[in-house]
């Protein structure tokens, strides 16, 4: 009995995985762990895209068995990034617990799995899974908060800091048009271009890159992470003979 029962079982599971692979392909997967590449890249946590970009944070989906047509997101974290948020977060209790009110966790280890419900002929996710409390909504705040308390981390400015790389085209353009919207001088342009490179000297184009984020952030803004920029900056405006547009 206990050999049928066994038997039984596993062509019941070969049976499962069968539904599950004629339900989403090869193709259909790569489909889906590419939405959920685009999904992130939408946060715009520059952070995050870092660390895509550098093999640190890796998202593969797969076909699972269970009802209807389901999938699982693996979501693989370098632990060096959970490391350097969580002794932040041990340094500051008062804002983990803040956080974990409000549902927020950190990943407790380099893995978050996460099934969800997809729609076979169309590859949408079912609605109920994008929502917060559910396993894959759960998933992608859990991977956002990480990288947005990342971010606010690294943009620190030290006041030794140097950089040896010049920004490129994009951030240089990026931050003449700041300039040139929220700033003054009495020759603007050459102002500008003064102010982008004294500031190229001291921080790199990633760096920038988070402290453009904080700016537009309001909470992570609120938080203090761009003291040091901000020093710095004023620094850099005297320098340039810069003012701020009323």
């Amino acid at each position: 009995m206990r050999l049928i029962a066994t038997l039984i079982a596993g062509l019941l599971l070969v049976s499962l995985n069968a539904r599950a692979d004629a339900c989403l392909g090869p193709q259909a997967l790569q489909q889906l762990t590419r939405a959920e590449y685009d999904y992130l890249a939408a946060r715009k946590v520059p952070t995050m895209q870092h660390a895509v970009e550098d093999g640190r944070l890796q998202l593969a989906v797969s076909a699972v068995a269970g009802p209807g047509c389901m999938a699982e997101l693996d979501a693989t974290i370098a632990q060096s990034d959970i490391d350097e948020v969580a002794r932040n977060f041990e340094a500051n209790p008062a804002k983990r617990i803040m956080l974990m009110s409000q549902g927020y966790t950190l990943p407790e280890s380099t893995h978050i799995k996460a099934r969800f419900s997809v729609d076979p002929a169309t590859l949408a996710v079912a609605h109920a899974d994008t929502l917060h409390n559910s396993e894959l909504g759960k998933a992608r705040a859990t991977l956002e908060l990480l990288y947005a308390t990342q971010a606010q981390l690294r943009a620190a400015v030290a006041a030794d800091a140097r950089n040896a790389t010049p920004w490129s085209d994009g951030l240089t353009a990026r931050q003449t048009a700041a300039c040139s919207k929220n700033m003054q001088a009495d020759d603007l342009p050459a102002a500008c271009a003064c102010r982008n490179a004294q500031l190229s000297e001291k921080i790199g184009e990633r760096q920038m890159d988070v402290i453009e984020y904080l700016h537009s952030d309001p909470y992570s803004y609120a938080t203090g992470a761009l003291a040091g920029f901000e020093t710095l900056a004023e620094q850099v405006n005297a320098a340039c003979k810069l003012r701020k547009a009323r």
